[in-house]
């Protein structure tokens, strides 16, 4: 429940860091956000983007996601469970920020 908490409050503070350097634009065309989506933070990600998209890239402003993940080591094999997560994890983050 803490790390919950902790995500609403990072997901709040980045809101509110988006919106002064909106409000300091003079002609904003669209948001470029890279991401790492896998991990942790992904779902405070997820809840400061759709506030972005709902208040600044409507009418034809441009948001666009960039997924930044680690790289894949081929020698470190995943058991069956750790591969059904990652998968899964990609699945959610996808349909979520799509």
């Amino acid at each position: 429940q803490e790390a919950m908490k902790a995500g609403s409050v990072a997901a709040e503070e980045m809101s509110e860091r988006i919106r002064a350097l909106v409000e300091d634009c003079d002609s904003l065309q669209g948001f470029q956000v890279f991401a790492e989506d896998q991990g942790g933070w992904g779902g405070a990600m997820q809840v400061v983007l759709e506030e972005v998209k709902q208040e600044y890239c409507s009418g034809g402003r441009p948001c666009v996601l960039f997924s930044v993940r680690p790289p894949v080591d081929p020698a470190v094999s995943l058991t069956a469970s750790q591969r059904a997560r990652v998968v899964l994890n990609e699945g959610l983050v996808t349909a979520s920020l799509a």
